[in-house]
C-alpha cells in the first residue's frame, strides 16, 4: 500500500486532486480491512492536498470529512467524528441538490448523538434525514429503514413506547419486504422486543422477537449476542 501510494505521488506530480482521490480510495481499503489508524492518516492527506488544490468549502471535501468522521467514531474518538460530520454537512447544505447525502450525514450524526446519549438531538437528526430522504425517493422507501430504526431506538430510551414501536414495525417491513441484511433486521427485532416489554404491551411477542434475533446474532457471531441472550435469561 505504501509503495502504491508513493508510486501515484510520482506519477500525479502537480495534479493534487488526481492525488487526493486515490488517496480516499486507499483510505476506505484501509478502513474496510481494518486498519483505522492508516487510513485516519491517509484521510488527513487528502483532505490537505484536496482542500489546497480546490479549496476548503469545494462539495467533494464532504466526503473526506465524513471519513475522518467515521474513522473517529470507529475509534471511540465521538467529539471529532462530530466535529467532521458536521464539516461535511456544512459543505453539503451550501452545496445544493445533495439532498441523499446529506439525508445520509443526518443518519450518521443521528447514532452519534444516541451514542453519546442525547436522544432527543438525534431524533432531532434522524428527523431532519427522513425528511429530505422523503422529500427525494418518496414515502416508505428501503433506504428509510436505518432512519426510522433509529427513531424507534431515541424513542424507546425516551420511553415514548407507542412511537418506538411504530418506527421499528415500519422498519422491520421494509427490510422484511426487501430481504434486507438479516443482522441489521434482527437488531430492529430486538428493539421492538425491548419495546414490547417495557410497555407491558405484548410480552409474548416480545420474547418471540428476541428469540429470532438470537437465532440470527448466533449465525454470524454478531458483537449483540451476548446482550439478547442475557435479556432472555433475565426475562423468560
Amino acid at each position: 500500500m505504501d509503495e502504491s501510494i508513493g508510486i501515484r505521488k510520482k506519477n500525479y506530480g502537480t495534479d493534487l486532486r488526481g492525488l487526493a482521490e486515490s488517496l480516499v480510495n486507499l483510505a476506505a481499503v484501509n478502513f474496510n480491512t481494518g486498519n483505522y489508524a492508516k487510513a485516519s492518516g491517509l484521510y488527513e492527506e487528502s483532505l490537505a492536498l484536496l482542500t489546497e488544490a480546490v479549496g476548503p468549502t469545494h462539495v467533494d471535501l464532504a466526503v473526506i470529512h465524513e471519513g475522518i468522521g467515521l474513522v473517529a467514531v470507529t475509534q471511540k474518538n465521538l467529539d471529532k467524528g462530530l466535529h467532521h460530520y458536521s464539516l461535511a454537512r456544512e459543505i453539503l447544505k451550501s452545496a445544493g441538490d445533495q439532498e441523499l447525502r446529506l439525508s445520509h450525514l443526518l443518519l450518521n450524526t443521528g447514532y452519534l448523538e444516541a451514542e453519546l446519549g442525547d436522544f432527543l438531538k438525534s431524533e432531532a437528526y434522524f428527523l431532519r434525514a427522513q425528511v429530505l430522504l422523503e422529500g427525494k425517493l418518496g414515502a416508505n422507501h428501503l433506504q428509510s429503514a436505518p432512519i426510522l430504526a433509529g427513531l424507534g431506538e431515541a424513542n424507546f430510551q425516551l420511553k415514548r413506547y407507542s412511537k418506538a414501536k411504530a418506527y421499528l414495525q415500519l422498519s422491520i417491513a421494509l427490510q422484511t419486504k426487501a430481504k434486507s441484511m438479516p443482522h441489521v433486521l434482527a437488531t430492529s427485532q430486538l428493539l421492538l422486543a425491548y419495546t414490547l416489554w417495557a410497555s407491558n404491551e405484548d410480552r409474548r411477542e416480545a420474547l418471540r422477537l428476541a428469540h429470532e434475533a438470537k437465532e440470527v446474532f448466533e449465525k454470524y457471531q454478531h458483537e449483540l449476542l451476548p446482550e439478547v441472550t442475557g435479556w432472555l435469561v433475565a426475562h423468560e
